[in-house]
């Protein structure tokens, strides 16, 4: 089955830090999606409109208006058996959904699953935080950051992390977040390696390899 790794980055209206967090008050401006059988990845970002298309290492970088990385990531996910993220359920599903009524962009197939993967059907979506934080029963819910470290992956965070996006955005550093959006797709698709080779029921992995 086709998979596909997913990680957005977002900004608040008025530029709060808080209002980032919340599809109601922010925006989209950076979404990044890995084929992992193929082994390549695209990161569409909101940048200047002299902001040039680019390759770098497994990807490709391209400068979107928010409706348009929207309409590229319905028409790219429609393609897939199985979608993954970190934390999808809570934060990138919602904002995909809201972000895309607001702009008037239909949304291709269902990705808001039920949070159990041996439950669902394909397409399937896969939350890693779901998954690694045993379905909300450890007590201290894992970071993507913390969950690298103590899984020997490399953490995507040294140099940046989330809070740091809106100052980015107001510096107009776009290809700065772009960069830093791919470096979450690449350790969410270790950390989904992972999980598929020691932790994935046998329900999804027998589903999966049909």
């Amino acid at each position: 089955m086709a998979t596909l790794i997913l990680d957005i980055e977002t900004v608040g209206f008025d530029s709060d830090n808080k209002d980032s967090l919340s599809p109601y008050k922010g925006q989209i401006i950076s979404l990044g999606v890995y084929d992992l059988e193929r082994d390549l990845g695209s990161v569409y970002f909101v940048g200047n409109s002299a902001d040039e298309s680019f390759e770098d290492d497994n990807f490709s970088y391209k400068s979107r208006s928010e409706k348009e990385l929207l309409e590229d990531f319905w028409e790219t996910v429609s393609r897939y058996d199985v979608l993954v993220s970190f934390n999808g359920r809570a934060f990138d599903v919602p904002f995909l959904y809201i972000r895309s009524i607001a702009l008037d962009v239909k949304p291709t197939v269902e990705i808001a699953k039920n949070r159990y993967v041996t439950k669902q059907s394909a397409p399937y979506h896969v939350d890693l935080f779901d998954e690694f934080s045993f379905y909300g029963n450890v007590t201290k819910k894992p970071s993507l950051a913390v969950l690298c470290e103590a899984l020997g992956v490399d953490n995507p965070k040294l140099h940046m992390k989330g809070e740091d996006i809106t100052d980015f955005f107001l510096e107009k550093q776009f290809i700065e977040i772009a960069k830093y959006n791919a470096k979450d797709i690449v350790a969410i698709t270790k950390l989904y390696k992972k999980w598929l080779k020691n932790l994935a029921p046998s329900a999804f992995l027998n589903a999966v390899e049909l």
